[in-house]
């Protein structure tokens, strides 16, 4: 060979280890940068679990009125049949209920779990004893109920809380390690002693027996490739879990895996990560797993499906044994705890999960929460709002009596004091295109004009004032009456007297959208439901709320704290409001309430008004506001007004239950025929509170016949007091 070829020779071989090194650079370039990317971007994000509201259990409640077992129920708790339960099990024995809360992620967050012992007054809570501490509390949060899932971008909804190593059990490290890769801190991402291993075994039987990948290989394939068996994808997973185990620490991916390994299913939703395992299998933190649920939750890691206590028991009790023989064989566990462990039987939480109707409560609260692709807020991904989901689901069973118009309603029940949006039903589309009620809707607001005195001289109206509401019939009744025997006609006569412009300032001061139109005319512009909620629950908190939101309600509420940017304080004094609330509200005319004037309080509020495309409900009291919008003019108001007072919560529930009168009241009783103070004979009585210096004196002198026109009618709208 000449010297000119030899350095041909030379120069082609350098060129082709210069371009092998080169290929190396950039293969080992792209492998690192994916690598990076993988642990430092994908596996930092994290879906966002979005739960119900915590239902909050005070000493004082009735257990009907807060639907308690139906709660339990929707959450999968059961009746235990034996003295000692297991998590989310309960049991009655005479006035005790002993109920053992399961783990929920918020137990920061004063949600608590363990044994709970009710002390019990017929349905009444008289006390509550944590079993833990022996401690008597005035209150405590049962778990909130799963809502949904949203998703990482490009991924499908999963049940997914990450947790740091050193938070898990030491015993379910070593169940995993010793079954998934028991070389897993000697290798150095892939184990070419159990390639070997499984090589032999594989043709011995003639068959696929036996893998060899690592937990390296496991996550690297869970998180970057495609599950299919071919030669490419193993010969990426064994460079991209090289190129992993040489950048990350064993701690790191240890964490990433247990985090992300696939477990089984809650319902519709796939479970990932071990603290998913526990909560929805056992009902428990991870810190609180035996050395049996530890060696269940590693058993299952092999075959979700396959290994199922369901589905399969004795072969999820055959692996749950064999991963605890390897626990005693590496000194993991003593002998004694061996055999009291295998001697348990294997017992899983039945998936409950049945979500309720929330779809567009979900799209509100996701937007309230600035979800974004990147993850949560405040390193968290999961989160409590206010929706109650027993409550929503009562009130869609009692939608359901309208049929198809049931399903295109809109249903909304607020806490006033909180802003908390407790239910929200609307139809699959949350676009508004409706008016928002005509004055009639409002009507409880236009009159607070009719109710506020302006100077001490001028005249006002009661409830017991005299009016006409036609100068053709002389006849004169009661305010109250009149308002509901013709609230249209009342509310024009009442315009004529004080005019438009004090009616919609006092509409503008609920944040109602009105103007006057002609010089004479009330035109409220188009409401959608929530608005109309938001300007009645101002009513309800007689002058206060806040802003309707999704967030989870505050464990208490600082009344005294002036002008925070989520509150709602209108200028009407609160004793004006209570009156004008008097005038819608349902049941006043019971003996028990005439004797109680704090009752009124508690007593619901409720009205029913219709536009051209529908009609609306509202009722509400100091605790709850509950509106319905029906699409269809034609329904029946009674029918509508007794849903809308079944759907709305009973006044016992609530933040604050020290409720007090207004100042500036007096309370008079009066007959309902004459308006005037009731006498012994009065058959129809009613409590009716008025301005301190306008309650009536005179008494009825009524025979209570058959009633008469009046022989001498006075056309005059007001009677002077």
């Amino acid at each position: 060979m000449t010297s000119r070829n030899r350095n041909s020779f030379r120069l082609f071989f350098r060129k082709l280890f210069i371009g092998l090194l080169a290929c190396a650079f950039i293969v080992m370039a792209a492998v690192s940068a994916l690598v990076v990317w993988t642990f430092e971007v994908r596996l930092q994000r994290w879906p966002i679990v979005i739960f119900g509201a915590p239902t909050t259990i005070r000493v004082g409640d009735n257990l009907t009125d807060l639907q308690y077992y139906a709660r339990l129920t929707r959450l999968g708790y059961s009746k235990g049949d034996s003295i000692s339960l297991d998590p989310g099990e309960w049991m009655q024995s005479g006035s005790n209920l002993r109920i053992v809360l399961r783990y929920s992620p918020f137990i920061d967050q004063g949600v608590i779990d363990g044994p709970v012992t009710l002390s019990l007054d017929g349905d009444t809570i008289k006390s509550i004893r944590l079993m833990r501490s022996l401690q008597e509390v005035k209150s405590f949060d049962l778990e909130p109920e799963l809502l949904g899932v949203f998703p990482v971008k490009g991924q499908t909804p999963e049940l997914c809380i990450p947790v740091k190593l050193d938070q898990m059990p030491p015993l379910l490290l070593d169940s995993v390690l010793l079954t998934e890769d028991n070389r897993f801190y000697t290798h150095n991402g892939i184990d070419i002693v159990s390639i070997y291993r499984a090589i032999i075994s594989n043709v011995q039987a003639g068959r696929y027996v036996q893998g060899a990948s690592t937990i390296t290989q496991q996550l690297i394939r869970m998180t970057l490739l495609n599950p299919e068996k071919t030669l490419w994808r193993k010969f990426n997973e064994v460079i991209l879990s090289l190129g992993a185990d040489a950048i990350y620490s064993k701690k790191t991916i240890l964490e990433a895996y247990l985090n992300r390994v696939y477990l089984g299913q809650a319902g519709p939703l796939p479970v990932q990560g071990v603290h998913e395992a526990a909560r929805n299998f056992f009902g428990k933190s991870l810190n609180q797993l035996d050395a049996s649920e530890c060696a269940l939750v590693a058993a299952i890691i092999r075959a979700p499906n396959i290994i199922n206590p369901f589905r399969h028991p004795e072969r999820t009790l055959a692996r749950r044994n064999m991963i605890l023989g390897l626990l005693l064989k590496y000194g993991k566990i003593s002998r004694d705890t061996y055999e009291e462990e295998i001697a348990k039987p294997v017992q899983m939480l039945r998936a409950s999960f049945s979500p309720p109707r929330a779809s567009v409560f979900l799209e509100v609260a996701k937007q309230e929460l600035r979800y974004g692709n990147s993850g949560a807020d405040n390193g968290r991904n999961f989160f409590a709002t206010s929706l109650d989901v027993a409550m929503q689901a009562f009130a869609e069973t009692k939608m359901r009596r309208f049929g198809e118009l049931g399903l295109q309603s809109h249903v909304i029940i607020v806490n006033p004091e909180t802003g908390s949006l407790l239910v929200y039903l609307t139809p699959a589309s949350e676009k508004w295109d409706g008016q928002g009620g005509n004055l009639g809707l409002f009507a409880p607001i236009a009159l607070i004009p009719a109710f506020t005195p302006q100077r001490v001289s001028d005249p006002l109206y009661t409830l017991a004032s005299q009016v006409t509401l036609d100068v053709t019939d002389p006849r004169r009744m009661a305010f109250t009456e009149a308002f509901r025997l013709n609230r249209e006609t009342l509310l024009s006569r009442i315009t004529e007297v004080i005019g438009s412009d004090r009616i919609v300032s006092a509409l503008n001061d609920f944040r109602i959208r009105a103007k006057v139109l002609n010089g004479s005319e009330t035109f409220i512009q188009p409401m959608n439901p929530l608005e109309v909620a938001q300007s009645y629950s101002a009513l309800a908190g007689l002058g206060y709320t806040r802003l309707i939101n999704c967030r989870r309600p505050p464990l208490s509420i600082d009344l005294t704290r002036a002008n925070t940017p989520d509150e709602i304080r209108v200028s009407t004094p609160a004793a004006v409001i209570f009156i004008v609330n008097s005038l819608t509200r349902d049941g006043q005319n019971s003996q028990d309430m005439t004797d109680n004037p704090q009752k009124l309080l508690l007593s619901p509020s409720c009205i029913v008004d219709h536009d051209k495309r529908g009609v609306w409900g509202v009722a509400y009291h100091k605790n709850s506001l509950a509106l319905i919008r029906i699409p269809s003019a034609a329904l029946n108001p009674k029918l509508v007004r007794k849903t809308i007072l079944e759907i709305l919560p009973s006044p016992n529930l609530g933040f604050n239950k020290d409720f007090s009168i207004p100042s500036g009241l007096v309370f008079r009783k009066l007959c309902a025929e004459s308006g005037l103070r009731a006498t012994s004979t009065c058959p129809k009585i009613t409590l009716e509170p008025f301005l301190t210096g306008t309650q009536p004196d005179e008494w009825c002198s009524l025979r209570h016949e058959k009633a008469q026109k009046t022989e001498n009618p006075q056309k005059q709208f007001i009677r002077p007091r």
